[in-house]
């Protein structure tokens, strides 16, 4: 240990408390997101195999910054004993691949959950899962040059040994881009959302609830920006123990974000189940309800409807009562798990009888439905709950 020429300070105590506190709130609304969709819609698949994953490993960063902690994290790299920083380091060294890969899974969820919502065409479907593998294969490289930027590893954690190493500046470099990267991601999937939501039929209101909910990236997004602005530390090894306190915190900020941000759209279910009276609510301000046709005088109303998954692909199906525009957002039980827009039409049909020009709806089937059903057979919006 040297001599110091600054007071020996501990800065790491406040940062950890942020750290797990956040963790915490991650691990508990990732819970409920994985519970909402094993045993409420029943839709558990990679999108939350990812979300997990991405929570373990943020985790595992945070278990690796308390034992830093215990060797000196927070406080200057002069002011702890040798043995102390040196340890302090290697787990320092190690946990940043984890701060890289712990919103990486996250995003990758993300898009995941993009593809279900709105890869209904071939080229967003393309471009989704272009994302997809660029995201895990430019942040898999940059863990890599983390620990290659050393011929001899160790250096990273022990300066008496002596081994060629890159410039210190090559790495900030490499996490300013790599760090843009994802901030340009968190923006396309913030803003991907509110376009698709924006071109379906439903109520201002609705389109302005779902954008926000899966328009959270741009959290993520902030938080990659405070993380760029503390990047520049990287460049100065001398004094990581004291220097990465504010950048890991962000890196743990930033990770958290991404995964509470792919997870709080997908609670609504839960909710419903919980309080159903919020949905029952929600129904009567989110449906449309089509004019009632024709009166005591006039012939019977048809209403014939066709349901469209993938908003698309077809069937023909008989409904009464639409449950709600936006009811079954994302909690639709299609094999395709995707979307589903509900079209309703009327076909006007003129028959001649025994003289006399008869007019009717109807939707080819041969039986008809009384008029006063047409209020409620005309409820439609654009998301249908099963």
């Amino acid at each position: 240990m040297s001599e110091s020429t600054v007071p020996d300070v501990n800065k790491g105590g406040s940062a950890l408390g942020v750290i797990w506190t956040l963790d915490a709130i991650a691990i508990l609304i990732v819970g409920a997101r994985c519970y909402t969709q094993k045993f409420v819609t029943r839709q558990f698949g990679l999108s939350e195999i990812l979300v997990v994953i991405s929570v373990c490993v943020i985790t595992g960063m945070a278990s690796m910054i308390s034992v830093q902690y215990h060797y000196g994290w927070g406080r200057h790299y002069v002011d702890i004993p040798t043995a102390e920083a040196t340890k302090a380091l290697e787990f320092n060294a190690i946990g940043q691949s984890f701060g890289v890969m712990g919103s990486t899974f996250g995003r990758l969820s993300f898009i995941i959950l993009m593809l279900k919502l709105f890869g209904i065409t071939k080229p967003r479907r393309w471009s989704l899962w272009a994302l997809f593998w660029a995201q895990l294969i430019s942040n898999g490289v940059v863990v890599v040059t983390l620990y290659v930027q050393c011929s001899d590893v160790r250096a990273l954690w022990d300066f008496s040994i002596k081994t060629y190493c890159w410039p210190e500046d090559v790495q900030t470099y490499i996490g300013y881009a790599h760090s843009g990267w994802n901030g340009a991601t968190d923006l396309f999937l913030t803003f991907l959302p509110t376009t698709m939501l924006w071109t379906l039929k439903m109520n201002l209101k609705t389109k302005i609830g779902l954008s926000f909910l899966l328009s959270l990236s741009f959290l993520a997004f902030v938080g990659v920006i405070m993380k760029i602005v503390y990047l520049r530390v990287l460049a100065h090894r001398a004094d990581y123990t004291y220097n990465t306190v504010p950048l890991f915190t962000w890196v743990i900020v930033e990770s958290t974000l991404v995964a509470i941000a792919s997870s709080i759209p997908l609670l609504r279910p839960l909710f419903i189940k919980a309080f159903p009276s919020l949905g029952t609510q929600t129904l009567k301000n989110s449906s449309y309800v089509l004019k009632i046709y024709g009166n005591s005088k006039q012939p019977p109303s048809y209403v014939s409807t066709q349901r469209f998954s993938k908003l698309g692909e077809g069937h023909n199906s008989r409904k009464d009562i639409d449950t709600g525009s936006e009811d079954g957002i994302l909690a639709v039980r299609e094999p395709q798990d995707a979307i589903l827009k509900e079209v309703s039409y009327s076909v006007r049909v003129t028959d001649l009888e025994h003289g006399e020009k008869r007019e009717q709806w109807d939707d080819g089937s041969k039986h008809g439905r009384s008029t006063s059903m047409i209020g409620h057979a005309g409820r439609i919006g654009g998301w249908e709950h099963d």
